[in-house]
């Protein structure tokens, strides 16, 4: 039967983790409103805690007080800890941020996960921040977890990342960027494939309160050290990736639905699936005012001939 009906998109994920590890870099108490809580971003929450920030979790919210006021001093005279241990679990995004952010403290950081993230390539990142100086520790093999960040200051200069195999390494040098010695330069190379996470993470960058200059076809990012993330609350948006499935459903079945909790102005690259639904001959309209999209599917073409482009939107 045809799926009818009025629906709310869940929090977007990507949103919640860019919000919750700057909230933890920053210098005050952040708010993070309407987040996602599922297995990564309580994978993250966990990572946060580890490098030392508070994380409340409220009905509604979450409340983090961040490491900031430490990037004040001069890190390299300031009484290291020991170590920090960080697990990752299985998600990459978690290990590849923390690696980075390792970096930039006085203090041993290391980044462990479950044997299908053991396996996971971390290589092109790691071999990046080498090139420019960055020492890391491995206990099994190299460019693979476990290992350690040992160095005690994340060099500036230019930085060359592929963006053909993830996004994840130049999100990942990015938020460790403003921390620098220097200003970091990231040169994007290969094939752009998803962009759109990129962009989300300048976008958070900038929220927290941190300049970040980009080239107009983001090949070139350059972040001036000497910032430091400034706590600011976040409402975290729906999510496109998660809506895809409903809206799919609506199409399949022929329903007419009422999407909620959508921003039409989102950077997300699965913000795709409302375009290409309208070009498969669905009625799709913006309620103005409601941040809901009005999909409607029918009366849809018996026959319709197109192509999408969907390398900025993998999922």
């Amino acid at each position: 039967d045809p799926i009818n009906g009025e629906f709310s998109a869940p929090a977007s994920k990507p949103e919640t983790q860019r919000a919750l590890v700057m909230a933890a870099l920053a210098d005050g108490l952040t708010k993070i409103s309407n987040p996602l809580l599922a297995r990564e971003t309580l994978i993250m929450i966990e990572a946060c805690r580890s490098l030392g920030a508070k994380v409340s979790q409220l009905d509604d919210r979450l409340e983090v007080s961040g490491i900031g006021p430490i990037f004040g001093q001069n890190l390299a005279s300031s009484a290291p800890a020991s170590r920090r241990y960080i697990w990752a679990s299985g998600s990459a995004l978690v290990a590849r941020l923390f690696l980075t952010i390792g970096s930039v403290l006085p203090e041993t950081v290391i980044v462990d996960g479950k044997c299908n993230l053991r396996v996971r390539p971390f290589e092109p990142l790691i071999s990046a921040l080498q090139r420019n100086g960055v020492e890391f520790r491995f206990f099994d093999a190299a460019d693979r977890l476990p290992c350690a960040a040992i160095s005690t200051a994340l060099p500036g200069g230019r930085y060359r990342l592929g963006t053909d195999i993830s996004s994840q390494f130049a999100t990942a040098l990015a938020i460790s960027a403003p921390l620098a010695e220097a200003a970091v330069c990231i040169e994007l190379t290969g094939p752009s494939y998803s962009m759109s996470y990129i962009k989300q993470t300048i976008d958070m960058i900038s929220h927290f309160g941190v300049t970040v200059e980009t080239e107009n076809d983001m090949r070139q990012i350059r972040v001036p050290n000497g910032q430091y993330y400034q706590s600011r609350d976040v409402e975290i948006t729906g999510d496109y990736t998660s809506a895809s499935y409903i809206l799919g459903a609506a199409f399949v079945t022929r329903g007419r639905i009422k999407l909620t909790n959508l921003d039409p102005g989102s950077l997300q690259g699965e913000r795709a699936i409302v375009d290409i639904l309208a070009e498969l001959g669905a009625q799709v309209r913006w309620l103005q005012g409601e941040n809901a999209l009005g999909v409607d599917c029918g009366d849809l073409p018996s026959s319709v001939d197109a192509v999408f482009d969907l390398s900025d939107c993998p999922n």
